[in-house]
């Protein structure tokens, strides 16, 4: 199994980053043609749901923050409580035991050339 890093985003565009760069590993390995190659499995994380997460991580810290300077901000008890309910909900997106986001290709060089044709 390949897991491609954030860089190499899936979208349903046909020219997308994770299937260039799967291509790209299926077809060789380092710098030699690759023998084997049906027997990769990819795994990339789709691009809109990588914005979805990436807003979600930035909405946590900012209420994170928020929570913490509490005094400093001179919050009212009400605000206080605000911030705590949108920290924890902030939290239990970014923290899901369900990976949000994963897409899987699975197939043969020929299925992949197939598709991509």
């Amino acid at each position: 199994m390949v897991v491609l890093g954030i860089e190499h985003g899936y979208s349903k565009e046909p020219d997308n980053d994770a299937l260039n760069a799967a291509k790209a590993m299926l077809e060789m390995r380092g710098n030699t043609p690759r023998l084997f190659q049906n027997t990769l499995v990819f795994l990339a994380i789709d691009q809109i749901r990588l914005q979805d997460l990436d807003e979600a991580v930035r909405r946590y810290l900012a209420w994170e923050s928020t929570f913490t300077d509490k005094q400093a901000l001179e919050l009212t008890p009400h605000q206080i409580k605000q911030a705590e309910e949108q920290k924890v909900s902030a939290d239990s997106i970014v923290s899901s035991p369900t990976p949000r986001g994963i897409s899987m290709a699975v197939g043969s060089y020929a299925g992949f050339a197939a598709k991509r044709a």
